[in-house]
């Protein structure tokens, strides 16, 4: 059981920064083709 909960615990850890990363690295790459699309 305590196993679990820490394996659990483990996946919430490393799931926090994965919408982070996202808006990171899709983000600009996102606003650039927008401002390319604009000109």
């Amino acid at each position: 059981m305590i196993q679990v909960l820490a394996i659990e615990h483990l996946s919430i850890i490393l799931l926090i920064p994965v919408p982070f990363i996202f808006i990171t690295f899709i983000y600009p790459q996102w606003q650039l083709a927008n401002h390319l699309l604009n000109l």
